[in-house]
């Protein structure tokens, strides 16, 4: 049975190199994967982020954040 574990990622390296080649491969083209330094400017940017990844045997399998967002409600903020 595989040892499946979901954690918010807390550690900065852990994050940068979690979310530089997984996202990177999945959702963009590659071969290359991006610039890991650009990716790491961007991420140390975004500000309240939350990160999570899902782990399956100690490898990262699926990961998301969440941003904290302004909800407009008929006009009010």
């Amino acid at each position: 049975m595989k040892n499946i574990k979901i954690k918010q990622l807390t550690d900065q390296e852990e994050i940068f190199d979690v979310f530089h080649w997984f996202p990177g491969y999945s959702f963009g083209p590659s071969p290359p994967l991006p610039n890991k330094e650009e990716k790491i400017d961007q991420i140390k940017q975004r500000l309240g982020v939350k990160y999570f990844a899902l782990y399956e045997d100690g490898k990262a399998v699926s990961t998301v954040a969440s941003l904290p967002m302004t909800q407009n409600i008929r006009g009010k903020l």
